[in-house]
């Protein structure tokens, strides 16, 4: 249909869309960011934890998998895509490390754009501006 318009159920006319209410642009943003903020969360992060630079996956398996090898005293975590056992030391480690990646995503970045969001002077244009990557 030409931009701004809708088909007319059973009639060949196009006639004016709805205007998205800001409630409803707000809702849509507010779960783009979050979607946005959880992929974000899963690509990982890099720990020093074995000597050297190293991605370890975060996704809510691997998070809990993390926490139950430091809780354990160290176990078998996924890094570069591969299973290796980790001691106590090292699992703190990457422990630490995760914990300080989800706090920048979220406690920080998805914080403040969930705060830009709901403010209620925004307009749908500014609401419709935040990207995961802009500065608000």
């Amino acid at each position: 249909p030409p931009e701004g318009k809708q088909r007319v159920f059973g009639e060949l006319a196009w006639e004016d869309a709805p205007s998205a209410s800001i409630d409803g642009v707000r809702k849509a943003k507010l779960n783009e960011i979050r979607l946005e903020c959880e992929s974000s969360i899963n690509a990982g992060f890099i720990s020093d934890a074995l000597g050297y630079d190293v991605h370890y996956r975060c996704t809510r398996d691997d998070q809990g998998m993390i926490r139950d090898a430091k809780t354990e005293g160290g176990g078998l975590l996924w890094r570069n895509e591969t299973l290796t056992a980790h001691t106590s030391a090292q699992t703190s480690k990457v422990f630490t490390a995760m914990i300080n990646h989800r706090d920048v995503v979220c406690k920080s970045k998805y914080a403040l754009k969930m705060t830009y969001i709901i403010d209620p002077v925004r307009t749908i244009d500014e609401i419709n501006a935040v990207t995961w990557d802009s500065n608000e």
